[in-house]
């Protein structure tokens, strides 16, 4: 597709190499509903945890992917230096017993400390983030701020390294 783009001089912005994956409506590799939790870092480095080895798995072989498509963009013509994003991740919550949902997913903060542990930064130059503040149209930006550093969400905005 990269080749089908740049023969017709697309120059690309970014690419984002997939979406929400700490979720089971877009990974096959967290099982819906599962224990209808929201897993951790912990969680994904348990070899006796039900479900964590297998997710971490999966993450480990979406960063075997991504490292084809980073070898693909290095080796492309206009696109050379493109940005290459982590997925979209969804804002799960933190880890838990029990998700809003009751559907398993991984905290977003622990995904990427996961990919990190296992290599995501020789990879991408951002992390795409999902953020989805309050809906209250009154609500003050300290507030907001406030629930985004509750939800430890600041920290994965500002570890975001585009420039």
């Amino acid at each position: 597709m990269l080749d089908q783009l740049e023969a017709a001089g697309v120059r690309l912005t970014a690419m984002e190499f997939g979406n929400e994956i700490n979720t089971s409506g877009y990974n096959g590799d967290i099982p819906m509903p599962g224990t209808g939790r929201v897993l951790g870092l912990g969680d994904l480095n348990n070899p006796k945890d039900p479900e964590g080895p297998a997710i971490g798995n999966g993450f480990r072989n979406y960063l075997r992917v991504m490292q084809s498509l980073k070898d693909v963009r290095d080796h492309s013509k206009l696109n050379k230096t493109t940005p290459i994003l982590l997925a979209g991740l969804a804002d799960w919550g933190l880890p838990s017993a029990k998700a809003w949902d009751a559907k398993v997913g991984v905290s977003l903060p622990d995904t990427i400390e996961f990919l990190r542990q296992n290599g995501l930064d020789k990879l991408v130059d951002g992390y795409g983030v999902h953020v989805y503040p309050t809906g209250d149209p009154r609500a003050t930006v300290p507030a907001r701020m406030a629930e985004l550093e509750k939800k430890k969400m600041l920290k994965c905005l500002f570890l975001t390294r585009l420039g």
